[in-house]
């Protein structure tokens, strides 16, 4: 099964077993690094639904699901919280200051899913988030382990 069907097969179980009726969409896999005169830098476009709420997921086709966060009002801010920006003065040696270790890591094969949820329904991030983490215990979130 692929990350996307694991992903929906997911979000079917969390409406049920939450009683939630609309429609919950899992985005296609999004690049977050892209190759500049060849070096990868953040990929600063705009993700569809990046201003809404909802829960972004961290995917290497190499190991699987990595990392699922939540964000209550901006999908791509938060998103860009993560991947770092190139060219920072405070440490211009490192690539990606403000990027975390594991992205580092996985950056050549590292993909963003995001699932928006409506503005009004804010507040059902942090269950999605906790439910996803349960079911698909990624090994970068704390809670999983």
């Amino acid at each position: 099964m692929d990350w996307k069907e694991k992903s929906k097969e997911q979000l079917v179980q969390f409406k049920k077993d939450v009683g939630y009726k609309e429609e919950l969409i899992v985005s296609e896999a999004y690049e977050p690094y892209i190759e500049k005169q060849g070096k990868l830098e953040p990929n600063l476009k705009q993700y569809p639904n990046s201003d809404l709420p909802g829960v972004y997921i961290f995917y290497s086709e190499s190991t699987g699901f990595l990392y699922i966060g939540k964000c209550s009002n901006n999908l791509g801010f938060r998103i860009g919280a993560h991947i770092g920006k190139p060219g920072d003065k405070a440490a211009p040696e490192y690539p990606y200051p403000y990027a975390e270790s594991w992205i580092i890591e996985n950056k050549n094969d590292l993909k963003v899913i995001t699932i928006p949820l409506k503005r009004e329904h804010f507040f059902l991030a942090p269950a999605l988030e906790t439910y996803m983490i349960w079911k698909l215990k990624p090994p970068y979130n704390a809670r999983s382990k």
